[in-house]
């Protein structure tokens, strides 16, 4: 729902994706089967609404790395190479996301992810019928 938001609103010309995957662990992927991850890596490939330009998969560890071992069989070599494996520091924001595009929790200059979210809440809220 947040995408078809942001494609109706003011649709950019590609997305950066940046999933935290703080707190994560591997229990976390017993309940993601097979066919949920070929399912969704079908939709980033070719049925996602915008250009995907990168996903960039931070603060995961082992499990991150574990979770991207499961998809990457699902995924086309381009879209592998979308995939960024890493943590938020200087080479971050030097490399891929300056400082200006991000919230203080990954050492940009934005309000809190907190002030985001609850904006995006009340446009999906008031986008209902």
């Amino acid at each position: 729902m947040v995408l078809d938001l942001v494609v109706y609103e003011d649709p950019p010309d590609g997305l950066i994706s940046i999933l935290d995957l703080q707190g994560s662990s591997l229990r976390h992927l017993t309940s993601i089967s097979l066919r949920l991850a070929a399912t969704f890596a079908a939709y980033v490939q070719d049925a996602i609404p915008l250009k995907v330009r990168a996903v960039h998969l931070i603060n995961g560890g082992a499990v991150l790395h574990t979770l991207f071992t499961m998809f990457a069989p699902f995924l086309k070599a381009q879209v592998r190479e979308m995939i960024h494996l890493q943590t938020i520091g200087e080479e971050f924001h030097t490399n891929w996301i300056e400082k200006e595009y991000l919230p203080g929790e990954y050492g940009g200059y934005l309000a809190p992810i907190e002030v985001h979210s609850d904006a995006t809440i009340g446009k999906l809220s008031l986008s209902q019928c």
